[in-house]
């Protein structure tokens, strides 16, 4: 998938790098959606929650999980 920069990632790399209790709190909001819908959720909630850029929503992500 592509984040908001165009830049491809890992989804399955981006999940297991997500904080445990936010990636839990999005999963229970959302329900089910597609992996794109989860991924920004996720990304604002982490921008809110720690103040920092997630990982993979950077443009140039240092871990891409390979």
């Amino acid at each position: 998938m592509l984040n908001a920069h165009g830049t491809e990632i890992d989804f399955n790399a981006a999940t297991a790098l997500m904080d445990k209790k936010l990636r839990e709190e999005i999963q229970c909001r959302l329900g089910p959606c597609s992996d794109e819908d989860f991924f920004f959720a996720y990304a604002a909630a982490h921008y809110e929650t720690f103040g920092e850029v997630f990982e993979f929503a950077k443009k140039f992500p240092a871990q891409q999980g390979r």
